[in-house]
């Protein structure tokens, strides 16, 4: 059912103010109007007449404003369109003139770049002798007999230039990397410049047919070639809004013009950085070439110093064992004069032994001690230190001769071992690198009576002769 707002049905009244019964509201008298009200309605609608045909007149001045501003806009309007056609298409060609520019300087230094890359790896691919050749001598080095195994110059000098050798060849495969990763970045960036080129051109063509009025064929006949007509309504623009469009367009065409400039800008840093990393790669070429011959030539001195430090040591050893056989064969010699006098003493340790226990058999008013017994006992502990005395001594000597025969052994097996160290040192300085060709390393017979030749290279004919 349809309540009203106060709750009662639509078209009913209350009867009374106090009688809730509802009446319907056609029996109700109708609402009579008043003169004053009927007077009052009509001036409302002739003020709202005369209102209405103020605001059409101003309407209609204002659309004969717009027209004959628009008319007087349109002469200027292709004026200054033509004028900004021509700034853009020099623009335009000023740009492509640039970017073409940096184009071809961008070939060259990415040519340029492939010739120091290809540089870098020839002399990466030739450290591979030096390398072969210090690795060959560490592990024929590491064949040494254990009390060899030690950390010396030669094999400090050894590991320096191993090292050396490994800084080089790291650093040139980090500057072939990064020369790579240059020329990518160069081949990237000139793909950027030529798209932007063909934009460019693209964009050249675009707004010269705009202007050219020769190719009007493709679009209507009515068309202004140099204006592009709108609706009256788009063309009638306060001079704020023209403004902020001029001042939108200009800042569009900026950002053009400096992204292109950007890409030649970020090209030229490129070629700067390639001049860079040429310089770089130069210098590494240089110095890797330097460090490596020093390394060598250290290597070479302390293999040879270290041979004839061996050499003489060697000899050393030769002439303490020949010492060492003699002090043993003495030791050994008054080793058994010592023995000989032990068995000597053991007769008259006895005699006063049994003396002792004779004298023992006397009563007991003779048994006391007197001179004689005194003399027997002093006589017994002379002769048992003179007896300890030589046991010691003997103790002494034994362990002299088993000290001497150790170090014989020792100097036996020092020996031996220097001599194969000796001759695997002479077996490093024979080993022949390829880069010298038909000569070999350093210093073969160091010791041995061997002239010694510059730079350390002693040729196979020359030995052969």
């Amino acid at each position: 059912r349809l309540v009203s707002q106060e709750g009662r049905p639509p078209g009913l009244l209350p009867q009374s103010s106090g009688d809730h019964r509802w009446k319907p509201m056609f029996l109700q008298r109708p609402t009579v109007q008043s003169p004053g009200d009927w007077h009052t309605s009509v001036a409302s609608n002739l003020s709202q007449a005369d209102s209405a045909h103020r605001k059409a007149e101003a309407k209609i001045s204002d659309s004969i404003n717009a027209i004959r501003y628009a008319n007087a806009e349109h002469g200027r309007q292709r004026d200054y369109l033509h004028t900004k056609f021509e700034q853009k298409i020099r623009n335009t060609e000023e740009l492509a003139q640039q970017l073409a520019t940096r184009i071809h300087a961008n070939k060259q230094t990415t040519e340029h770049s492939e010739w120091s890359c290809q540089k870098l790896d020839d002399a990466l691919k030739a450290l591979s002798g030096p390398v072969d050749l210090c690795k060959q001598r560490l592990t024929m080095r590491s064949r040494r007999p254990r009390r060899e195994q030690v950390h010396d110059s030669f094999q400090e000098a050894l590991l320096r230039e191993e090292r050396e050798l490994q800084v080089a060849r790291t650093r040139l495969s980090e500057a072939i990397s990064e020369t790579q990763h240059l020329m990518r970045d160069l081949l990237r960036q000139r793909e950027e410049l030529q798209a932007d080129l063909e934009d460019k051109k693209h964009a050249h063509s675009i707004d010269a047919f705009c202007v050219n009025k020769k190719d009007a064929h493709i679009t209507s006949a009515r068309l202004d070639k140099l204006y592009a007509r709108k609706s009256l309504k788009e063309q009638v623009l306060s001079a704020r809004e023209r403004r902020a469009t001029e001042t939108m367009g200009t800042s569009k065409e900026k950002e053009r013009q400096l992204a292109t400039l950007r890409s030649v800008q970020a090209g030229l840093r490129l070629e700067e950085k390639a001049l860079e990393r040429w310089q770089v790669n130069t210098d590494l070429l240089d110095a890797c070439k330097r460090k490596a011959s020093v390394a060598f030539k250290a290597t070479q001195a302390e293999m040879s110093l270290k041979i004839e430090q061996t050499e003489a040591l060697r000899q050393d050893l030769a002439r303490q064992k020949k010492v060492t056989e003699l002090k043993l064969s003495d030791a050994q010699r008054y080793l058994s004069r010592t023995l000989d006098k032990l068995t000597l003493l053991e007769k008259p340790l006895s005699a006063s032994f049994q003396r002792a226990q004779i004298r023992a058999k006397r009563t007991s008013r003779e048994a006391v001690e007197d001179e004689v017994s005194e003399a027997l006992q002093s006589q017994h502990v002379a002769l048992q230190t003179q007896k300890q005395e030589l046991l010691n001594q003997a103790d002494s000597i034994r362990a002299g001769i088993q000290e001497l025969d150790a170090s014989l052994q020792d100097l036996t097996n020092d020996m031996i071992d220097k001599e194969k160290a000796l001759a695997i040192d002479r077996a490093c300085a024979g080993s022949k690198k390829e880069a010298l060709g038909n000569h070999s390393v350093g210093y073969g017979r160091v010791g041995s009576g061997q002239r010694h030749f510059p730079d350390n290279l002693s040729s196979k004919m020359r030995a052969t002769r």
